[in-house]
């Protein structure tokens, strides 16, 4: 088995946020959030996730810490630079984690990982999003003006109601939204390269948005081992309930370890 991912440079990422203290020789948990999300979406995980890894929350731009920088509005341009991001600052496999449009993200990132040296990525765990042929099937036909971005915000149950009655909250959440709904537009997922690494997708029993079925064709994604799994919750059950995904990463972990 190829050694655990360890950080190769001291200095600061304006990509990479720690919500526990970094954890030398521990393998990497990266993870990549939703729509309209950034780091901070993974703090809770960061705080429950199995010993063996050191969680990396990836911080994207046009939001929190990085409000002033212009959001990336193509998947291919974002992929890039979060796989240039992370070939840097590691030098071994990394477990890769994405909730939602984050699946899809950490899904490219993981295909560039391992085109630049194989055995990379160690697993690949998908939250809340179907595989690539379900995401071609559901792909928004444009960018919803503000009224549909709220009312799905609301649609899906997972952001208070007075949040989003606050105009102020509302000059927060859109434009990183927005901007996110401009990438899945653009993007138009395909069946290949398959990952070596195996992948484990998981989705809300809830979940208005996303079906067993339609995790389950991430099956077709990988030439490594596959598992679905159900999780209490909605959408966006991975804020509220980490307890399945942190199964599934100890299970990946262990499944490697065994493997190698």
């Amino acid at each position: 088995m190829p050694p655990p991912l360890t950080v190769t440079s001291s200095s600061p990422s304006p990509w990479i946020r720690r919500y526990r203290p970094a954890s030398e020789g521990r393998t990497p948990l990266v993870c990549l959030p939703p729509a309209g999300a950034s780091a901070s979406f993974f703090a809770a995980l960061s705080r429950d996730a199995p010993a063996a890894v050191d969680p990396w929350a990836i911080a994207l731009p046009g939001r929190e810490a990085r409000l002033g920088e212009p959001a990336m509005t193509t998947m291919a341009v974002l992929a890039d630079a979060v796989a240039g991001e992370l070939v840097d600052r590691l030098d071994g496999p990394a477990v890769l984690l994405g909730h939602s449009m984050g699946g899809s993200v950490a899904h490219e990132v993981a295909r560039r990982l391992e085109a630049r040296a194989a055995g990379s990525v160690l697993h690949l765990v998908v939250g809340g999003r179907g595989g690539p042929a379900t995401q071609r099937a559901l792909r928004p036909d444009g960018v919803p003006d503000d009224a549909a971005l709220v009312y799905g915000l609301a649609a899906a149950g997972d952001t208070p109601r007075e949040l989003l009655e606050d105009p102020d909250v509302l000059d927060l959440l859109l434009p990183p939204l927005r901007a996110d709904y401009a990438l899945l537009a653009a993007y138009v997922p395909d069946d290949a390269p398959r990952l070596t690494a195996g992948i484990t997708a998981v989705v809300g029993r809830d979940d208005p948005t996303t079906t067993e079925a339609g995790v389950a064709t991430w099956a077709a994604a990988t030439d490594g081992p596959f598992d679905a799994r159900t999780a209490p919750g909605g959408h966006l059950f991975l804020a509220e309930r980490t307890d399945e995904v942190v199964a599934a990463i100890a299970a990946a972990v262990a499944g490697a370890a065994d493997r190698a």
